[in-house]
């Protein structure tokens, strides 16, 4: 985040006078200690579960605070086609259709 503003002029040269000069500096909105320690899932399986974070939009950097929603599982997320599991097993085997006759095996 860029601050603007001003500071006083300790140290003036015989071309500037002024008594305040510009200051602009760069400094994060968050440390990575405040992001560690502020920004996540809060009280856990309780009343007061909370989800917390941080949105930075157009300059600015808003903190969030909601409840977290806890979805039913409505089925299996993915089940695996028996052909995709490896090869054959007998009782697999079994109930596979028959393989087509040939003209030379008919005779």
């Amino acid at each position: 985040r860029k601050l603007r503003g001003s500071q006083i002029n300790k140290h003036p040269t015989k071309e500037q006078s002024a008594r305040l000069k510009p200051l602009e500096i760069e400094l994060p909105v968050f440390s990575a200690t405040q992001l560690q320690n502020e920004v996540g899932l809060f009280f856990p399986n309780t009343p007061r579960e909370v989800v917390k974070a941080v949105l930075h939009y157009a300059g600015t950097a808003y903190r969030l605070d909601w409840p977290p929603t806890r979805w039913q599982r409505q089925s299996r997320g993915y089940v695996p086609a028996p052909w995709t599991l490896g090869p054959l097993r007998p009782a697999v085997a079994a109930t596979a259709p028959p393989e087509p006759e040939t003209r030379a095996a008919r005779g």
